[in-house]
């Protein structure tokens, strides 16, 4: 089996479709989620017990616990490089989670509840420790929650707060042999998970606790770890054999269970990876005449569900503006300055390595300039501020929607500058301190001694040809920091 490991080995970026991960003996493994095609191997784990793994799509990382030598470990998710440890020295660690936001991965070893910096700086700690044989946590960042299930007899299902306060508690105990792995799914209340030898099946009770489990699934033999998708109905689960199968089954449990894929060597801890699910189309805000900018949102598109072990963060976004229907060339940044009229539209692509999808926003009318009826765009965009501390002065990057006059205010402490563009586009409008601002910068750089920074407030008015005036402030500081002799 280590050999058609090796010969199935999966070259850096083949992905491309929704998928199953799973941990294995020696490996760390994937296949598409249907069940259709070969599996394949994404890291070899010479020797080791791999147990348990999640998936961070966004960053392009997978994460997993090996037994054997009792690392916590990180490698790319598009299976390129080599993987590298980010804690070492772990008693039989199984079952890994993720809060890349918090920056904290979550894991159980032979009698405790872990975490660690995801980073891998610092070092681990216990979250809750005198527990009997933990296998495999579950997440819930935003009810402070983390689950587990105790692997001796008569075994539990536990839970206690993500930070660590409080107690540990028992949501259920007693009947089952070998709990392992835990899945939630807070919005229904429900929480998975798979019992051993002797019960031999898939379990489901109620998050909070309340009334009995019972069983979806029966008659497996060693099933270890579990995947939930909700909106699909289904959960995936692997059997801990040599060789064992990788499972799936509707998740009410209706219905009878499936492979995936058999002949696995000890196969635990599944974690699915889906393409971008898009939740709302992106919108174009902007003006309505020719020469306005347009901008044109990411549109919001459904977050990792960490408890679940289902992962579709996307990882990139495209953009594409089409006018009347047709793709304008060269268009694909979130903004755009029209140039014609008509119906604009824009579609962004998200994609991670399953795949992408793409929404397109609703029509964004634009019509043409008339100056005896229509007021040109004076809108103004204020972008990047360059300084040049040797001189302690800066460049600051303004894009206008036409042509016009766009002119710095005197004040106080700023010099008064003005450009005329001829067309719409980016400029580079220098600032300048005046006064005293501009003494003190000078006496800075005249006795060499320190940086000195001085904060100014710059009020910005584009005026387009034939139209009204619109002013802006930004807020900066100049710094100067003279050269050493």
């Amino acid at each position: 089996m280590a050999a058609a490991f090796a010969a199935l080995a999966l070259p850096a970026t083949a992905r491309g479709a929704d998928s199953v991960y799973w941990s294995a003996f020696g490996a760390i493994r994937v296949g598409n989620l249907d069940g259709s095609g070969s599996a394949a191997t994404l890291f070899r784990e010479e020797a080791t017990f791999a147990v348990g793994v999640a998936i961070d799509p966004a960053a392009n990382r997978i994460y997993w616990a090996t037994g054997g030598s009792g690392a916590i470990r990180v490698g790319n998710l598009d299976g390129s490089g080599s993987p590298s440890d980010l804690f070492m020295g772990e008693d039989d660690p199984s079952g890994v989670a993720i809060d890349p936001a918090a920056n904290r991965i979550y894991w159980a070893t032979d009698d405790a509840i872990r975490v660690g910096n995801l980073d891998g700086s610092g070092s681990p700690s216990d979250l809750f420790s005198g527990e009997d044989l933990p296998q495999g946590v579950a997440i819930d960042p935003a009810a402070n929650r983390i689950y587990w299930a105790n692997g001796g007899f008569p075994g539990a299902i536990r839970v206690g707060n993500l930070d660590g306060s409080g107690s540990a508690a028992t949501l259920f105990t007693g009947g089952d042999a070998i709990p392992s792995g835990v899945a939630i799914d807070p919005a229904a209340n429900r929480i998975y998970w798979t019992s051993g030898e002797d019960a031999g099946g898939i379990r489901v009770a109620n998050l909070d606790g309340s009334g009995s489990p019972s069983n979806l699934f029966v008659g497996e033999f060693l099933p270890t770890g579990v995947a939930i998708d909700p909106a699909a109905n289904r959960i995936y689960w692997a059997d801990d054999d040599a060789p064992g199968p990788v499972r799936t089954g509707l998740l009410d449990g209706s219905g009878s269970a499936s492979d995936l894929f058999t002949g696995e060597l000890s196969p635990t801890f599944p974690a699915l990876l889906h393409s971008p699910a898009s939740t709302g189309a992106p919108q174009i805000s902007g003006g309505g005449q020719v020469g306005a900018l347009l901008s044109c949102s990411r549109g919001s598109w459904a977050s990792d569900l960490p408890g679940a072990f289902l992962f579709r963060a996307p990882r990139a976004f495209a953009y594409q503006w089409q006018l009347n229907g047709a793709e304008i060339p060269a268009a694909t940044e979130p903004s755009i300055t029209t140039t014609e009229p008509g119906t604009y539209t824009c579609r962004v692509t998200a994609s991670n390595q399953a795949g992408d999808r793409s929404q397109t926003s609703a029509a964004h009318e634009v019509t043409s300039a008339n100056a005896h009826d229509v007021t040109p765009s004076n809108e103004l965009r204020l972008g990047k501020l360059k300084r040049n501390k040797r001189r302690g002065t800066a460049k600051l990057t303004v894009e206008v929607p036409g042509p016009g006059e766009l002119a710095l205010a005197k004040r106080k402490n700023v010099k008064p500058a003005k450009l005329q563009p001829a067309a719409a586009g980016k400029l580079r409008l220098r600032i300048r301190p005046r006064g005293q601002a501009q003494r003190k910068l000078s006496r800075a750089g005249k006795l060499e001694r320190k940086k000195t920074t001085r904060r100014l407030t710059a009020r910005l008015t584009y005026t387009p040809a034939g139209g009204t005036p619109n002013t802006e402030s930004k807020k900066l500081k100049l710094i100067r920091r003279p050269a050493t002799r």
